[in-house]
């Protein structure tokens, strides 16, 4: 968002360090994570349907049809091989390390919000008539196959390029901009990727902020752009510190983490998986069997059983498991 006609004047292979200025600016990052904060309080001061569902049900399919246009040229360039051959090789010797599985349970839960509250504070504004077990499905489906496409457009540009696949968060402000450089009409494409991805993430803020503010509404009997608005400048001063993690503050690290990254192995690593496996359990036995397979849509038959035997068991062992290996408990 910063820079305008200006970004496509920045020579070519010299995103990296443009990206690298932008982050470590003393106010710009405040500046703009006002202005997404200030457009995600009206949206959803405007509420679920009137708001977010009327951004996300052109926007979000806009955005993955580029994201397809952009696969298909990366994929044309010369190198763009090795890339496809990066992203689709696994290496099976991983399968035996713990991190690998927590860091997957914490990319899976912060992906789909799991562990957020979202869905359920979302779930409370659904119809009787819909089949939720279809609703999931579909959605974890649709997550999947958009992670990947985003994939096939970064990873074979990187090779192209000659950039390492280790950078990081930033990497597609970095790789996408030299792939719009070269590619015809990518001034064009660039801006509407872009302003799409801005629309994105606004209504993935707007989801989460959902949260608290239908919890205050309820709990104090505020109206919605009261209490969107009051929720919302709270946030944005939690915020602050990781706007500028980079910059200002770039000096208050634990060992080699940066604030962000200090944040990003709380969220992903420890709230997430906890938070999923305390709803697990909750849903799975402080309800009633028959409450719970009813409201979910499933039937008292071996699929729905089986459902509720992976939701009491196996899913709060498994992460369990998982995260006390990772700490080194087990």
């Amino acid at each position: 968002m910063r820079a305008g006609g200006g970004l496509w004047e920045v020579t070519k292979g010299g995103y990296g360090k443009f990206f690298g200025g932008y982050i470590s600016e003393a106010w710009e990052p405040i500046l703009w994570q006002g202005v997404m904060m200030g457009a995600t309080i009206y949206i959803v001061a405007g509420g679920v349907q009137k708001g977010l569902e009327r951004w996300n049900r052109v926007l979000i399919p806009a955005l993955a049809l580029l994201v397809i246009v952009l696969a298909g040229y990366s994929m044309s360039l010369d190198g763009a091989a090795k890339g496809l051959a990066f992203l689709f090789s696994p290496d099976w010797s991983k399968l035996f390390e713990p991190e690998v599985y927590l860091t997957a349970l914490g990319q899976a839960f912060f992906s789909l919000s799991i562990g957020m509250a979202v869905f359920i504070t979302y779930g409370s504004y659904l119809s009787a008539e819909t089949r939720l077990p279809v609703s999931a499905g579909a959605t974890a489906t649709g997550d999947t196959i958009f992670a990947i496409i985003a994939g096939m457009a970064i990873f074979p540009a990187v090779f192209a390029f000659g950039l390492s696949p280790a950078a990081g968060a930033g990497l597609s402000f970095i790789v996408l901009p030299g792939l719009f450089q070269i590619m015809p009409g990518g001034e064009l494409v660039g801006v509407l990727f872009f302003l799409l991805l801005v629309f994105a993430a606004l209504t993935s803020m707007a989801s989460l902020l959902e949260v608290p503010v239908a919890f205050f509404m309820r709990v104090l009997k505020e109206a919605r752009a009261k209490t969107a608005i009051i929720v919302g400048l709270v946030i944005f001063v939690i915020g602050i510190p990781s706007s500028l993690g980079f910059g200002v503050l770039g000096h208050v690290k634990w060992g080699d983490k940066t604030i962000l990254d200090i944040l990003d192995f709380l969220m992903l690593n420890l709230a997430l998986p906890i938070g999923g496996m305390i709803t697990a359990l909750f849903v799975g036995w402080a309800w009633r069997r028959d409450t719970v397979l009813g409201e979910t849509g499933f039937a008292e038959d071996w699929l729905g059983l089986a459902w509720l035997w992976l939701l009491r068991v196996v899913a709060p062992v498994m992460v369990l498991f998982v995260f006390l290996r990772k700490v080194g408990l087990i």
